[in-house]
Protein backbone atom coordinates (compact mmCIF):
# COMPACT_ATOMS: atom_id res chain seq x y z
CA UNK A 1 0.00 0.00 0.00
CA UNK A 2 1.14 3.55 -0.55
CA UNK A 3 1.63 5.58 2.62
CA UNK A 4 -0.06 8.75 3.79
CA UNK A 5 1.83 11.77 2.38
CA UNK A 6 3.68 13.12 4.19
CA UNK A 7 3.57 10.11 6.45
CA UNK A 8 2.25 10.64 9.99
CA UNK A 9 4.89 10.44 12.75
CA UNK A 10 4.04 7.57 15.09
CA UNK A 11 5.43 6.72 18.53
CA UNK A 12 6.83 3.21 18.23
CA UNK A 13 8.43 2.77 21.63
CA UNK A 14 10.11 4.63 24.46
CA UNK A 15 12.51 4.18 27.34
CA UNK A 16 13.90 6.28 30.18
CA UNK A 17 17.03 7.23 32.11
CA UNK A 18 17.17 7.09 35.92
CA UNK A 19 16.65 10.86 36.15
CA UNK A 20 13.33 10.60 34.30
CA UNK A 21 14.61 11.69 30.88
CA UNK A 22 12.44 9.94 28.26
CA UNK A 23 13.68 8.72 24.86
CA UNK A 24 10.94 8.18 22.26
CA UNK A 25 11.39 6.53 18.86
CA UNK A 26 9.23 8.08 16.13
CA UNK A 27 8.57 6.16 12.91
CA UNK A 28 6.90 7.15 9.64
CA UNK A 29 5.47 4.37 7.48
CA UNK A 30 7.23 4.03 4.12
CA UNK A 31 5.32 1.01 2.73
CA UNK A 32 3.58 -2.13 3.97
CA UNK A 33 4.36 -5.65 2.77
CA UNK A 34 2.24 -7.82 5.10
CA UNK A 35 3.08 -8.99 7.64
CA UNK A 36 5.88 -6.40 7.53
CA UNK A 37 5.51 -2.65 7.94
CA UNK A 38 8.58 -0.86 6.61
CA UNK A 39 9.30 2.60 7.97
CA UNK A 40 11.41 5.46 6.65
CA UNK A 41 15.09 4.67 7.01
CA UNK A 42 15.87 7.09 9.82
CA UNK A 43 16.44 6.46 13.48
CA UNK A 44 14.29 9.35 14.74
CA UNK A 45 14.59 9.87 18.47
CA UNK A 46 13.05 12.56 20.66
CA UNK A 47 14.71 13.13 24.02
CA UNK A 48 12.33 14.66 26.55
CA UNK A 49 14.19 16.06 29.55
CA UNK A 50 12.59 16.41 33.02
CA UNK A 51 12.25 20.19 32.43
CA UNK A 52 10.14 19.31 29.32
CA UNK A 53 12.70 20.55 26.78
CA UNK A 54 12.89 18.26 23.75
CA UNK A 55 15.92 17.39 21.64
CA UNK A 56 15.46 15.92 18.15
CA UNK A 57 17.78 13.34 16.63
CA UNK A 58 17.10 12.21 13.06
CA UNK A 59 19.91 9.85 12.10
CA UNK A 60 19.80 8.32 8.64
CA UNK A 61 20.42 4.61 8.07
CA UNK A 62 23.25 5.65 5.76
CA UNK A 63 24.93 7.74 8.44
CA UNK A 64 24.54 4.98 11.04
CA UNK A 65 25.52 2.31 8.48
CA UNK A 66 22.46 0.19 9.35
CA UNK A 67 21.07 -1.99 6.52
CA UNK A 68 17.51 -1.22 5.31
CA UNK A 69 15.95 -4.55 6.39
CA UNK A 70 16.28 -3.36 10.01
CA UNK A 71 13.60 -0.75 9.29
CA UNK A 72 10.89 -3.35 8.58
CA UNK A 73 8.78 -4.13 11.64
CA UNK A 74 7.23 -7.55 12.18
CA UNK A 75 4.03 -8.03 14.23
CA UNK A 76 5.96 -9.33 17.24
CA UNK A 77 9.47 -8.05 16.69
CA UNK A 78 11.25 -4.85 15.91
CA UNK A 79 14.84 -5.32 14.67
CA UNK A 80 16.13 -1.98 16.05
CA UNK A 81 15.96 -1.43 19.79
CA UNK A 82 17.55 1.09 22.12
CA UNK A 83 18.59 1.13 25.78
CA UNK A 84 19.62 4.07 27.98
CA UNK A 85 22.71 2.20 29.18
CA UNK A 86 24.37 5.09 30.96
CA UNK A 87 24.08 8.83 31.34
CA UNK A 88 24.20 10.54 27.92
CA UNK A 89 24.75 7.22 26.07
CA UNK A 90 22.29 5.01 24.18
CA UNK A 91 22.90 1.41 23.12
CA UNK A 92 21.26 0.69 19.74
CA UNK A 93 20.91 -3.00 18.79
CA UNK A 94 20.35 -4.12 15.19
CA UNK A 95 21.45 -6.82 12.72
CA UNK A 96 23.97 -6.97 9.87
CA UNK A 97 23.68 -9.49 7.03
CA UNK A 98 26.47 -10.60 4.71
CA UNK A 99 23.74 -11.86 2.35
CA UNK A 100 20.27 -10.45 3.01
CA UNK A 101 18.66 -13.56 1.48
CA UNK A 102 20.56 -15.99 3.68
CA UNK A 103 19.38 -15.83 7.32
CA UNK A 104 22.38 -17.82 8.55
CA UNK A 105 24.67 -14.90 7.59
CA UNK A 106 22.91 -12.49 9.99
CA UNK A 107 24.72 -11.17 13.06
CA UNK A 108 23.52 -9.03 15.97
CA UNK A 109 25.45 -5.83 16.68
CA UNK A 110 25.35 -3.09 19.28
CA UNK A 111 26.23 0.55 18.69
CA UNK A 112 26.74 3.33 21.23
CA UNK A 113 25.69 6.87 20.36
CA UNK A 114 25.52 9.90 22.62
CA UNK A 115 22.48 12.14 22.98
CA UNK A 116 23.89 14.54 20.37
CA UNK A 117 23.71 11.68 17.87
CA UNK A 118 27.47 11.14 17.65
CA UNK A 119 28.65 7.59 16.95
CA UNK A 120 30.95 6.28 19.71
CA UNK A 121 31.61 2.58 19.03
CA UNK A 122 30.10 -0.71 17.91
CA UNK A 123 30.46 -4.28 19.10
CA UNK A 124 29.51 -7.75 17.80
CA UNK A 125 26.90 -9.26 20.12
CA UNK A 126 26.44 -12.70 18.57
CA UNK A 127 24.98 -14.58 15.60
CA UNK A 128 21.31 -13.83 14.93
CA UNK A 129 18.58 -16.31 15.78
CA UNK A 130 17.06 -18.39 12.98
CA UNK A 131 13.91 -20.51 13.17
CA UNK A 132 15.32 -23.82 11.90
CA UNK A 133 11.87 -25.11 10.86
CA UNK A 134 11.03 -22.22 8.53
CA UNK A 135 14.63 -21.04 7.97
CA UNK A 136 13.52 -17.49 8.79
CA UNK A 137 15.56 -14.87 10.61
CA UNK A 138 13.80 -13.95 13.86
CA UNK A 139 14.93 -10.52 15.06
CA UNK A 140 14.97 -9.24 18.63
CA UNK A 141 14.97 -12.59 20.43
CA UNK A 142 17.55 -11.33 22.92
CA UNK A 143 16.97 -9.42 26.12
CA UNK A 144 19.15 -6.70 27.65
CA UNK A 145 19.12 -6.06 31.41
CA UNK A 146 20.84 -2.93 32.72
CA UNK A 147 22.96 -3.26 35.86
CA UNK A 148 21.69 -1.57 39.02
CA UNK A 149 24.83 0.57 38.81
CA UNK A 150 24.61 1.80 35.23
CA UNK A 151 28.40 2.22 35.06
CA UNK A 152 28.73 -1.57 35.45
CA UNK A 153 27.04 -2.14 32.10
CA UNK A 154 24.45 -4.73 31.14
CA UNK A 155 23.69 -8.42 30.66
CA UNK A 156 22.52 -9.72 27.30
CA UNK A 157 20.79 -13.10 27.09
CA UNK A 158 20.10 -14.65 23.68
CA UNK A 159 18.87 -18.05 22.49
CA UNK A 160 21.23 -20.09 20.29
CA UNK A 161 19.82 -21.28 16.94
CA UNK A 162 18.91 -24.97 16.83
CA UNK A 163 19.51 -25.61 20.55
CA UNK A 164 17.85 -25.32 23.96
CA UNK A 165 20.65 -23.12 25.13
CA UNK A 166 21.14 -19.41 25.77
CA UNK A 167 24.29 -17.33 25.87
CA UNK A 168 24.70 -14.86 28.72
CA UNK A 169 27.15 -12.05 28.04
CA UNK A 170 28.05 -9.20 30.38
CA UNK A 171 29.20 -5.95 28.77
CA UNK A 172 30.42 -2.63 30.10
CA UNK A 173 30.42 0.84 28.51
CA UNK A 174 33.33 3.09 29.48
CA UNK A 175 33.44 6.89 29.85
CA UNK A 176 34.09 7.48 26.15
CA UNK A 177 31.39 5.10 24.93
CA UNK A 178 33.45 2.01 24.09
CA UNK A 179 31.87 -1.37 24.88
CA UNK A 180 33.83 -4.28 26.27
CA UNK A 181 32.79 -7.89 26.87
CA UNK A 182 33.36 -8.68 30.57
CA UNK A 183 32.22 -12.28 30.91
CA UNK A 184 30.39 -14.97 28.99
CA UNK A 185 28.58 -18.14 30.00
CA UNK A 186 25.60 -20.20 28.82
CA UNK A 187 22.59 -22.07 30.18
CA UNK A 188 20.24 -24.80 28.98
CA UNK A 189 16.51 -24.32 29.43
CA UNK A 190 13.50 -26.60 29.15
CA UNK A 191 10.70 -24.08 29.67
CA UNK A 192 9.88 -20.41 29.31
CA UNK A 193 9.45 -17.61 30.33
CA UNK A 194 13.03 -16.78 31.31
CA UNK A 195 13.44 -13.57 33.30
CA UNK A 196 16.65 -11.69 34.04
CA UNK A 197 16.88 -9.16 36.84
CA UNK A 198 19.64 -6.86 38.08
CA UNK A 199 20.42 -7.66 41.71
CA UNK A 200 21.10 -5.22 44.54
CA UNK A 201 24.69 -6.43 44.93
CA UNK A 202 25.53 -5.32 41.37
CA UNK A 203 25.10 -8.72 39.69
CA UNK A 204 22.24 -10.45 37.89
CA UNK A 205 19.75 -13.26 38.51
CA UNK A 206 18.24 -15.52 35.85
CA UNK A 207 14.83 -16.86 36.88
CA UNK A 208 13.01 -19.66 35.06
CA UNK A 209 10.32 -22.33 35.58
CA UNK A 210 10.75 -26.07 35.76
CA UNK A 211 7.84 -28.47 35.18
CA UNK A 212 7.42 -31.91 36.64
CA UNK A 213 4.78 -34.35 35.42
CA UNK A 214 4.02 -36.93 38.10
CA UNK A 215 2.19 -40.21 37.81
CA UNK A 216 0.00 -39.19 40.75
CA UNK A 217 -1.50 -36.20 38.92
CA UNK A 218 -5.25 -36.13 39.54
CA UNK A 219 -7.63 -37.75 37.09
CA UNK A 220 -9.51 -34.45 36.66
CA UNK A 221 -6.35 -32.75 35.33
CA UNK A 222 -4.24 -35.55 33.90
CA UNK A 223 -1.80 -33.21 32.14
CA UNK A 224 -1.41 -30.40 34.66
CA UNK A 225 2.18 -30.49 35.94
CA UNK A 226 3.71 -29.31 39.20
CA UNK A 227 5.96 -26.34 38.73
CA UNK A 228 8.90 -24.79 40.50
CA UNK A 229 10.71 -21.51 39.96
CA UNK A 230 14.51 -21.69 39.93
CA UNK A 231 17.16 -19.01 39.80
CA UNK A 232 20.89 -18.75 39.45
CA UNK A 233 23.07 -15.73 40.04
CA UNK A 234 25.97 -14.06 38.27
CA UNK A 235 28.38 -11.71 40.04
CA UNK A 236 29.25 -8.56 38.13
CA UNK A 237 31.97 -9.37 35.58
CA UNK A 238 32.16 -13.09 36.43
CA UNK A 239 31.20 -16.06 34.22
CA UNK A 240 30.69 -18.33 37.27
CA UNK A 241 27.05 -19.27 37.89
CA UNK A 242 25.93 -19.55 41.52
CA UNK A 243 23.04 -21.95 42.09
CA UNK A 244 20.54 -22.87 40.83
CA UNK A 245 18.36 -22.24 43.89
CA UNK A 246 14.70 -23.19 44.15
CA UNK A 247 12.77 -19.99 44.80
CA UNK A 248 9.27 -21.44 44.80
CA UNK A 249 7.40 -24.74 44.38
CA UNK A 250 3.68 -25.02 43.70
CA UNK A 251 1.73 -27.33 45.97
CA UNK A 252 -0.98 -27.70 43.26
CA UNK A 253 -0.87 -28.64 39.59
CA UNK A 254 -0.63 -25.59 37.34
CA UNK A 255 -2.61 -25.29 34.14
CA UNK A 256 -0.75 -22.23 32.89
CA UNK A 257 1.98 -19.75 33.81
CA UNK A 258 0.48 -16.51 32.65
CA UNK A 259 3.33 -14.23 33.63
CA UNK A 260 6.65 -14.06 35.38
CA UNK A 261 8.05 -10.60 36.02
CA UNK A 262 11.06 -9.85 38.23
CA UNK A 263 12.61 -6.61 39.37
CA UNK A 264 14.79 -5.22 42.11
CA UNK A 265 12.69 -3.53 44.74
CA UNK A 266 12.91 -0.06 46.27
CA UNK A 267 10.19 -0.77 48.82
CA UNK A 268 11.54 -3.90 50.49
CA UNK A 269 14.98 -5.47 50.20
CA UNK A 270 16.66 -7.28 47.34
CA UNK A 271 14.64 -8.56 44.41
CA UNK A 272 11.04 -9.55 43.88
CA UNK A 273 9.28 -11.73 41.31
CA UNK A 274 5.57 -11.73 40.65
CA UNK A 275 4.34 -15.05 39.30
CA UNK A 276 0.84 -15.16 37.84
CA UNK A 277 -0.64 -18.64 37.57
CA UNK A 278 -3.82 -20.29 36.56
CA UNK A 279 -4.11 -23.03 39.15
CA UNK A 280 -6.21 -25.91 37.86
CA UNK A 281 -9.17 -26.16 37.55
CA UNK A 282 -10.07 -22.49 38.29
CA UNK A 283 -10.58 -20.43 35.14
CA UNK A 284 -11.96 -17.03 36.20
CA UNK A 285 -9.33 -16.12 38.80
CA UNK A 286 -5.58 -15.76 38.59
CA UNK A 287 -3.28 -16.52 41.49
CA UNK A 288 -0.54 -13.94 42.10
CA UNK A 289 2.51 -15.14 44.00
CA UNK A 290 5.05 -12.54 45.12
CA UNK A 291 8.48 -14.02 45.83
CA UNK A 292 10.95 -11.76 47.68
CA UNK A 293 14.56 -12.98 47.60
CA UNK A 294 18.06 -11.75 48.36
CA UNK A 295 21.15 -11.48 46.15
CA UNK A 296 22.37 -14.68 47.84
CA UNK A 297 19.37 -16.67 46.53
CA UNK A 298 17.61 -16.82 49.90
CA UNK A 299 13.83 -16.37 49.73
CA UNK A 300 12.70 -14.28 52.72
CA UNK A 301 9.01 -13.73 51.99
CA UNK A 302 6.20 -15.19 49.88
CA UNK A 303 2.82 -13.48 49.53
CA UNK A 304 -0.16 -14.89 47.62
CA UNK A 305 -3.38 -13.24 46.50
CA UNK A 306 -6.15 -13.82 43.98
CA UNK A 307 -7.37 -11.42 41.33
CA UNK A 308 -10.26 -11.75 38.87
CA UNK A 309 -9.12 -12.70 35.37
CA UNK A 310 -10.63 -9.48 34.01
CA UNK A 311 -7.83 -8.45 31.64
CA UNK A 312 -6.90 -10.49 28.59
CA UNK A 313 -3.23 -10.88 27.73
CA UNK A 314 -2.06 -8.38 30.33
CA UNK A 315 1.34 -7.06 31.37
CA UNK A 316 2.47 -6.54 34.97
CA UNK A 317 4.91 -3.80 35.89
CA UNK A 318 6.28 -3.59 39.39
CA UNK A 319 6.09 -0.02 40.74
CA UNK A 320 8.89 1.75 42.63
CA UNK A 321 6.41 2.87 45.29
CA UNK A 322 5.02 -0.62 45.91
CA UNK A 323 2.41 -2.75 44.20
CA UNK A 324 1.91 -3.41 40.50
CA UNK A 325 0.43 -1.82 37.43
CA UNK A 326 -1.63 -4.33 35.44
CA UNK A 327 -2.53 -3.26 31.93
CA UNK A 328 -3.71 -4.69 28.65
CA UNK A 329 -4.40 -3.39 25.16
CA UNK A 330 -7.44 -4.25 23.04
CA UNK A 331 -8.26 -3.39 19.41
CA UNK A 332 -10.16 -0.15 18.86
CA UNK A 333 -13.32 -0.76 16.79
CA UNK A 334 -12.74 0.03 13.09
CA UNK A 335 -9.52 2.00 13.63
CA UNK A 336 -6.05 0.47 13.21
CA UNK A 337 -4.27 3.60 14.45
CA UNK A 338 -5.41 3.27 18.07
CA UNK A 339 -5.94 0.78 20.87
CA UNK A 340 -8.00 0.73 24.04
CA UNK A 341 -5.79 0.57 27.14
CA UNK A 342 -7.14 -0.94 30.35
CA UNK A 343 -5.16 -0.72 33.57
CA UNK A 344 -5.19 -0.47 37.35
CA UNK A 345 -2.90 -0.86 40.35
CA UNK A 346 -2.83 -3.81 42.75
CA UNK A 347 -1.09 -3.92 46.12
CA UNK A 348 0.47 -7.07 47.60
CA UNK A 349 -2.88 -8.14 49.06
CA UNK A 350 -4.89 -7.87 45.87
CA UNK A 351 -6.50 -4.50 46.72
CA UNK A 352 -7.24 -2.49 43.59
CA UNK A 353 -6.57 1.23 43.02
CA UNK A 354 -7.86 2.88 39.86
CA UNK A 355 -5.88 5.35 37.79
CA UNK A 356 -7.21 8.90 37.46
CA UNK A 357 -7.88 8.84 33.70
CA UNK A 358 -10.70 7.20 31.73
CA UNK A 359 -11.04 3.40 31.78
CA UNK A 360 -10.32 2.33 29.16
CA UNK A 361 -8.18 5.15 27.89
CA UNK A 362 -7.03 5.44 24.26
CA UNK A 363 -3.48 4.87 23.13
CA UNK A 364 -1.81 4.69 19.72
CA UNK A 365 -1.33 1.67 17.42
CA UNK A 366 1.49 0.14 19.49
CA UNK A 367 0.52 1.27 22.99
CA UNK A 368 4.04 1.14 24.41
CA UNK A 369 3.40 2.70 27.82
CA UNK A 370 6.22 3.79 30.09
CA UNK A 371 6.26 3.98 33.89
CA UNK A 372 8.91 6.41 35.17
CA UNK A 373 10.80 6.08 38.49
CA UNK A 374 8.53 8.72 40.09
CA UNK A 375 5.39 6.60 39.37
CA UNK A 376 4.31 8.77 36.43
CA UNK A 377 2.86 6.81 33.50
CA UNK A 378 3.41 8.10 29.95
CA UNK A 379 0.87 6.87 27.38
CA UNK A 380 1.40 7.47 23.63
CA UNK A 381 -1.65 9.24 22.18
CA UNK A 382 -3.24 8.43 18.80
CA UNK A 383 -1.36 10.49 16.22
CA UNK A 384 -3.06 12.94 13.89
CA UNK A 385 -1.57 14.44 10.71
CA UNK A 386 1.88 15.67 11.84
CA UNK A 387 1.39 15.53 15.63
CA UNK A 388 2.25 12.92 18.20
CA UNK A 389 2.11 13.17 21.97
CA UNK A 390 2.38 11.44 25.33
CA UNK A 391 -0.31 11.72 28.00
CA UNK A 392 1.21 11.63 31.49
CA UNK A 393 -0.52 11.04 34.80
CA UNK A 394 0.65 10.07 38.29
CA UNK A 395 -0.20 6.58 39.51
CA UNK A 396 -1.22 6.01 43.12
CA UNK A 397 1.81 5.60 45.40
CA UNK A 398 1.07 2.77 47.81
CA UNK A 399 4.09 3.56 49.98
CA UNK A 400 4.04 7.29 49.19
CA UNK A 401 4.08 8.23 52.89
CA UNK A 402 7.58 6.73 53.19
CA UNK A 403 8.94 9.04 50.49
CA UNK A 404 10.77 12.09 51.82
CA UNK A 405 12.22 13.22 48.50
CA UNK A 406 15.42 11.15 48.44
CA UNK A 407 14.28 8.74 45.73
CA UNK A 408 14.85 6.11 48.42
CA UNK A 409 12.01 4.77 50.55
CA UNK A 410 14.41 3.49 53.24
CA UNK A 411 15.46 7.01 54.35
CA UNK A 412 13.44 8.71 57.08
CA UNK A 413 15.36 12.00 57.19
CA UNK A 414 18.76 13.71 56.95
CA UNK A 415 20.64 16.70 58.28
CA UNK A 416 20.90 19.01 56.52
CA UNK A 417 17.37 18.63 55.17
CA UNK A 418 16.60 18.85 51.44
CA UNK A 419 16.54 22.52 50.42
CA UNK A 420 17.90 23.83 53.74
CA UNK A 421 20.15 26.89 53.89
CA UNK A 422 23.12 25.96 56.07
CA UNK A 423 25.74 27.87 58.02
CA UNK A 424 28.99 26.20 56.82
CA UNK A 425 30.87 26.96 60.04
CA UNK A 426 28.26 25.10 62.09
CA UNK A 427 28.13 21.89 60.03
CA UNK A 428 30.41 19.24 61.50
CA UNK A 429 28.46 16.16 60.43
CA UNK A 430 25.97 14.90 57.90
CA UNK A 431 23.43 12.43 59.26
CA UNK A 432 21.16 9.96 57.49
CA UNK A 433 18.40 8.24 59.45
CA UNK A 434 16.85 5.02 58.09
CA UNK A 435 13.50 3.37 58.83
CA UNK A 436 15.15 0.00 59.50
CA UNK A 437 18.37 -1.01 61.23
CA UNK A 438 21.40 -0.92 58.93
CA UNK A 439 25.05 -1.97 58.87
CA UNK A 440 27.81 -0.07 57.05
CA UNK A 441 29.57 -1.67 54.07
CA UNK A 442 33.16 -1.00 53.09
CA UNK A 443 34.32 0.22 49.65
CA UNK A 444 31.22 2.36 49.03
CA UNK A 445 31.25 6.16 49.05
CA UNK A 446 29.33 9.17 50.20
CA UNK A 447 30.29 12.02 47.86
CA UNK A 448 29.67 15.72 48.51
CA UNK A 449 29.52 17.81 45.33
CA UNK A 450 29.18 21.46 44.54
CA UNK A 451 26.83 22.64 41.79
CA UNK A 452 28.41 21.78 38.43
CA UNK A 453 29.66 18.39 39.62
CA UNK A 454 32.77 19.61 41.46
CA UNK A 455 33.70 17.02 44.09
CA UNK A 456 34.34 18.52 47.55
CA UNK A 457 34.65 15.41 49.71
CA UNK A 458 34.56 11.63 49.25
CA UNK A 459 34.14 9.46 52.33
CA UNK A 460 34.00 5.68 52.58
CA UNK A 461 34.07 3.12 55.34
CA UNK A 462 37.52 1.61 55.61
CA UNK A 463 39.65 0.38 58.46
CA UNK A 464 42.04 3.31 58.54
CA UNK A 465 39.67 6.29 58.59
CA UNK A 466 38.05 5.30 61.87
CA UNK A 467 35.89 8.21 62.86
CA UNK A 468 34.80 9.59 59.50
CA UNK A 469 31.71 7.38 59.24
CA UNK A 470 29.83 6.13 62.29
CA UNK A 471 26.71 4.06 62.83
CA UNK A 472 25.21 5.86 65.84
CA UNK A 473 22.22 3.79 67.02
CA UNK A 474 21.67 1.21 64.29
CA UNK A 475 19.33 3.55 62.40
CA UNK A 476 21.48 6.66 61.98
CA UNK A 477 24.71 7.13 60.04
CA UNK A 478 26.94 10.10 60.81
CA UNK A 479 29.56 11.40 58.34
CA UNK A 480 32.25 13.84 59.43
CA UNK A 481 32.58 16.97 57.27
CA UNK A 482 36.02 18.53 56.59
CA UNK A 483 36.21 22.28 57.38
CA UNK A 484 36.76 23.38 53.80
CA UNK A 485 33.97 21.27 52.23
CA UNK A 486 31.23 23.95 52.26
CA UNK A 487 33.47 27.01 51.87
CA UNK A 488 31.67 28.60 48.87
CA UNK A 489 28.91 31.06 49.86
CA UNK A 490 25.57 31.17 47.99
CA UNK A 491 26.22 27.78 46.41
CA UNK A 492 24.15 24.64 45.93
CA UNK A 493 25.67 21.42 47.24
CA UNK A 494 24.34 17.90 46.78
CA UNK A 495 25.21 14.50 48.16
CA UNK A 496 25.38 11.13 46.45
CA UNK A 497 25.29 7.91 48.44
CA UNK A 498 26.47 4.81 46.57
CA UNK A 499 24.10 1.87 46.29
CA UNK A 500 25.20 -0.60 48.96
CA UNK A 501 26.79 2.05 51.25
CA UNK A 502 24.54 0.49 53.89
CA UNK A 503 22.86 -2.91 54.06
CA UNK A 504 19.90 -4.24 55.99
CA UNK A 505 21.06 -5.38 59.44
CA UNK A 506 18.61 -8.28 59.55
CA UNK A 507 19.00 -9.54 55.98
CA UNK A 508 22.53 -8.29 55.13
CA UNK A 509 21.21 -7.20 51.71
CA UNK A 510 22.61 -4.00 50.09
CA UNK A 511 20.25 -1.01 50.09
CA UNK A 512 20.00 1.48 47.22
CA UNK A 513 21.67 4.86 47.63
CA UNK A 514 20.85 8.48 46.82
CA UNK A 515 21.24 9.58 43.21
CA UNK A 516 22.05 12.92 41.57
CA UNK A 517 20.50 16.08 42.86
CA UNK A 518 17.79 14.78 45.19
CA UNK A 519 19.59 15.59 48.48
CA UNK A 520 20.60 19.19 47.83
CA UNK A 521 20.95 22.26 50.05
CA UNK A 522 22.50 25.73 49.97
CA UNK A 523 25.06 27.87 51.76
Amino acid sequence: ETPETPSTPRVLNSNFYDDGTIVVRIVRVNYTAPPKICVEEFLSLRIIYPDKTIKKLDLSAVKLNIQPFNFCLLPTANPIRFYPVKKNFLLITYAEAEDVNSPYTYNDWGMIIDLDGSFKSKIWLGTSYVNTTTNEWLPAQDSVTLNIHRDNGFLRTAPVTGTNSMTLKQFKVNEIGEVQLLAETSMNFTATPIETVATMDGGYAIIYPNYEFTTTTTTTMPLAPYMSIHGFFLQNGSPEKQGPFVLYQTPNPVSKIILLDCDFTKVGFGQTCILVLNIAPVIDRNTFIKIDFLSTGTVYNITMFQNPADLIDFTVESLQYGGYLLYSRAPFPNDMTKLNLYGYILDDHGNRYDWNISYPTTTNFNGDVLVLPNNTIAIPQPEFQQTWGLLTTDLYKIKGAQDHGYGNLHIFNTTPNIGEIINPSKIEFLTIQFYDKVDLSSNHNITILQDGGIIRQITSVSHNNGDFVKNIDGYTIQIKVINSTFNQPNTMYYIIMDDGFVKSKDLQEPIIGIQDNSWKFFT
